[in-house]
């Protein structure tokens, strides 16, 4: 599922270069979902997609959208940039060689007032150069808690990306797994 018709294109040609089927592909908001209530045992959502949700509210609905369609047990589990690495600017980076395919610079900065980072990305593909604008905000840990709250989920972990240890004061990422507040793993038949 992605908002960018585009985005979905490049998902099914690499589908289809991959010979795999069975996958449906739906252009959607995060925080309108429209889908049937309790169709899914997991929602994922990596690569801090929710940052780009520069509106608390907008967060919040997406949350409570993934959360309409768990079924009882099931979970969701996405990620966040941390507000230390936003207010750290630590996307500033650059890679002039191209080690991971392509030739790169990015330059982030970080507005205090409205706890947004945008960071300008310019890449050199073979031929020519793309420039992107990326937003995103950052989002405290307890303001994550009350949203995944509200929205009828509740926390099972909460870690430093790629680990299984606590975040910390330096954490960059931070992986969330969640499940419906009625029911989840380790409550009976889930």
């Amino acid at each position: 599922m992605d908002l960018s018709a585009g985005m979905l294109a490049e998902a099914r040609a690499k589908q289809r270069a991959a010979g795999l089927a069975g996958c449906t592909w739906v252009q959607a908001d995060m925080g309108r979902l429209g889908l049937a209530p309790g169709c899914f045992d997991l929602a994922v959502c990596l690569f801090d997609s929710l940052n780009y949700l520069l509106e608390p509210a907008d967060f919040a609905a997406a949350l409570r959208a993934v959360a309409a369609s768990l079924v009882p047990g099931g979970l969701f589990m996405f990620d966040l940039n941390t507000p230390y690495a936003l207010e750290e600017e630590l996307f500033t980076q650059e890679d002039p060689r191209g080690w991971y395919g392509v030739p790169l610079r990015w330059r982030s900065r970080w507005n205090p007032r409205t706890r947004q980072t945008a960071v300008q990305m310019r890449f050199w593909p073979t031929s020519g150069s793309i420039h992107e604008t990326h937003r995103q905000r950052a989002y405290e840990t307890e303001e994550v808690e009350a949203m995944v709250v509200a929205a009828g989920l509740r926390r099972l972990a909460l870690h430093e990306a790629y680990t299984h240890r606590d975040p910390g004061p330096e954490t960059g990422r931070v992986f969330w797994v969640t499940t419906p507040a009625d029911r989840g793993p380790g409550d009976g038949d889930a």
